[in-house]
């Protein structure tokens, strides 16, 4: 937020010193809370909790949510913990979608609020993967329990599907032409954008 270099290809491989983002906290994070959902603040706001890096704490030291213990770091941060309850907000809003791509449903934090979301507000799950729909759903909700990794919640979100589509990404749409592929009309219209 508020960093010109980020988000418009000028950063380099490597971060600068100057490159890292502080995140804010107190007053600073209230004006930014205040001011969020705001139209033609010519700001592009990306919302991220894992994996991201190139930011500090207010101490200077710096930090990556990743492995066991994301929940931990992200409720320690006010940023972050406003992040997750965004998160929260727009999944449990009526009529919404959620199209997952890439989501390995190991993530507790992540699955209890999109187990909820379904449960409780009727929230329409749509996820694009390669695996093959039983492969999938052995994956989420183990057919005999020896599941080395069992996904927390994993049957709930899987009787929340509302589509599964069993192919890469690059599948629905075509690099150097306007029009969409079958695959892309067909999961654009599925999720209501059909004059895409």
């Amino acid at each position: 937020m508020h960093h010109p270099r980020w988000f418009n290809g000028q950063l380099g491989l490597n971060l600068k010193p100057t490159d890292i983002v502080k995140l804010p906290e107190g007053n600073n994070l209230q004006r930014i809370k205040d001011n969020f959902w705001d139209k033609g603040t010519g700001q592009f706001m990306y919302v991220k909790l894992h994996g991201s890096y190139g930011w500090a704490l207010q101490d200077e030291s710096e930090v990556m949510v990743i492995g066991t213990t994301k929940a931990r770091i992200i409720e320690k941060q006010p940023l972050l913990e406003w992040y997750l309850s965004l998160f929260k907000g727009v999944l449990n809003a009526p009529e919404r979608n959620l199209v997952l791509v890439g989501y390995g449903f190991g993530d507790e934090h992540v699955n209890d609020i999109i187990a909820d979301a379904i449960r409780d507000n009727g929230l329409r799950l749509y996820v694009i993967s390669p695996k093959e729909p039983k492969e999938f759903k052995n994956y989420l909700d183990p057919t005999y329990g020896f599941v080395e990794d069992p996904k927390p919640r994993g049957d709930e979100i899987w009787k929340g599907l509302h589509g599964y589509y069993p192919a890469a990404i690059t599948e629905f749409f075509h690099s150097n032409q306007g029009e969409l592929p079958p695959l892309g009309k067909a999961f654009f219209h599925d999720i209501g954008l059909g004059h895409v």
